[in-house]
């Protein structure tokens, strides 16, 4: 068994300055303007987390002139020149002055996404950020111990086992049209629980093999059925209440507050501090949609050589400009592991 974590490449974008600063073109106009700045933003240049700056906001109050506001148009393409590199981005800046009888000028901020609470009060005090705990390097994260790597090798070994039982029920279509996991198990590892697996939907008929239904998906979307049941039973629940007169209990008031769900779970947003386990290195769909997801850890048994999007042709974990991030492991099995 080998059991190696997954993190920034030596020569990534990982080793980069933290306090390293990207200046922007900028726009200062009176503050009652500011929805219609932000919409002419919007329309008119590219989103900053398109162009890697996701933690960035885009518009402050003028640090010394009153009831003024500073936006970021775009990123300067050199940090020693404010003239727009392209005839394009020129006309979009004139246009923007125009309509908001603007002035041009430029405006720095961090370049990288901040990966501790200390980094982010220090820079966000010069230009406004947005902090995601998620960020924090995995070389700073507590440390894997044996007791977690034997209930990982359990998980790990079971999403194999659902592998190899979605290839036997899809023989007639090998070779498989995606190159992807194809056992996925969804654990709750607060409650040391399985949430969802790939097999938990799969019966589904609007669920029937599509090319966008990888199991990750399905695993993904079992946990979104679980939620959708619990919203339900809950929400019964409290009209039965009001029926019966009893609307002001201590139990409905905190349902309604949304502090728990039925049976005393805590409600979350998806699969947010959940770990994933799957036979493969997922593809990057599927690994963006765990990003989205909010997962804590992806744990894979095999590499992807031609589409795997963790370790082999992409470490899509280790992008900094993205508002989440999750540790991934790569837990080879050896063939006695998986029969065991």
């Amino acid at each position: 068994m080998a059991f190696t974590e997954i993190m920034a490449a030596a020569n990534s974008a990982g080793a980069v300055d933290p306090d390293a600063q990207q200046r922007f073109h900028a726009l200062e106009f009176a503050a009652p303007l500011g929805s219609r700045a932000m919409k002419l933003l919007t329309e008119r240049f590219q989103p900053l987390g398109e162009l890697g700056f996701a933690h960035v906001k885009r518009m402050k109050k003028h640090p010394t002139a009153p009831n003024t506001l500073v936006a970021l148009a775009a990123p300067c393409a050199d940090a020693d020149v404010d003239v727009p590199t392209t005839e394009e981005l020129a006309h979009a800046l004139r246009e923007a002055v125009e309509a908001l009888q603007a002035r041009l000028t430029s405006a720095s901020a961090l370049k990288y996404a901040p990966t501790s609470r200390e980094a982010f009060e220090r820079h966000t005090r010069e230009w406004p950020l947005i902090f995601h705990a998620s960020a924090l390097p995995a070389a700073l994260a507590d440390p894997v111990g044996d007791d977690e790597v034997r209930i990982m090798i359990a998980h790990v070994r079971t999403a194999v086992a659902l592998a190899k039982q979605f290839e036997r029920e899809n023989e007639s279509a090998q070779p498989l049209p995606f190159c992807c996991a194809h056992g996925c198990v969804v654990v709750d590892p607060a409650a040391a629980r399985v949430v969802s697996d790939s097999r938990a939907r799969a019966a589904e008929p609007s669920l029937s093999f599509q090319p966008l239904f990888h199991p990750v998906m399905l695993g993904i979307d079992g946990v979104a059925e679980r939620d959708r049941r619990c919203s339900a039973a809950a929400s019964l629940r409290k009209r039965q209440r009001r029926v019966a007169g009893d609307a002001d209990s201590a139990e409905q008031q905190q349902e309604e507050s949304g502090a728990e769900g039925p049976a005393g779970e805590e409600e979350t947003y998806l699969c947010t501090g959940y770990d994933v386990y799957v036979d493969r290195e997922p593809c990057v769909m599927c690994a963006m949609a765990l990003i989205h997801s909010r997962v804590r850890r992806v744990v894979f048994a095999e590499l992807n050589a031609t589409d795997g999007a963790l370790a082999s042709a992409h470490r899509l974990h280790t992008i900094k400009s993205l508002n989440h991030h999750y540790r991934v492991f790569h837990l080879s099995l050896e063939c006695g592991d998986v029969a065991a």
